[in-house]
């Protein structure tokens, strides 16, 4: 995940004092952002308990059954990303104080938005590796 992305939401976060309808929404992107960050730690910890990152260590079928469903979970949360930050976007331009404050909303989103985007990225080369390990080794 780009780190740049969370900055840069931090740093948009930081100008305003958010409040509103629309900032449940912008928590719920949030929320959605931070359990796919969880599920990519799971995944990489079942690639390194199986062998299936580099090493001379064997290829564990649970838990290459675990690392392919956080990484299949991480692709649905991206989704739900998105979807979050259409809501996010609408409740913004309905509740807003101001275009200060729907820019610094739909901002953030986007940031959010886009640091999910990377973390499925990240995960989908992982999930390449790992197959690419299995079916070598």
């Amino acid at each position: 995940m780009r780190r740049t992305h969370l900055e840069g939401a931090v740093f948009l976060l930081g100008l305003d004092a958010l409040h509103g309808k629309a900032l449940e929404a912008l928590q719920a992107l949030a929320d959605l952002l931070l359990e796919a960050s969880e599920e990519w730690i799971k995944a990489l910890g079942h690639a390194g308990q199986a062998g299936l990152a580099p090493g001379p260590a064997g290829r564990g079928g649970a838990e290459l059954d675990d690392v392919l469903a956080a990484v299949s979970r991480i692709a649905v949360l991206r989704q739900q990303a998105d979807e979050a930050a259409r809501t996010l976007t609408a409740e913004a331009v309905l509740h807003a104080d101001g275009f200060r404050q729907l820019h610094l909303f739909t901002a953030s989103g986007g940031k959010l938005q886009a640091a999910a985007d990377a973390l499925q990225r990240a995960s989908l080369i992982l999930r390449g590796y790992v197959l690419e390990g299995v079916a070598v080794g």
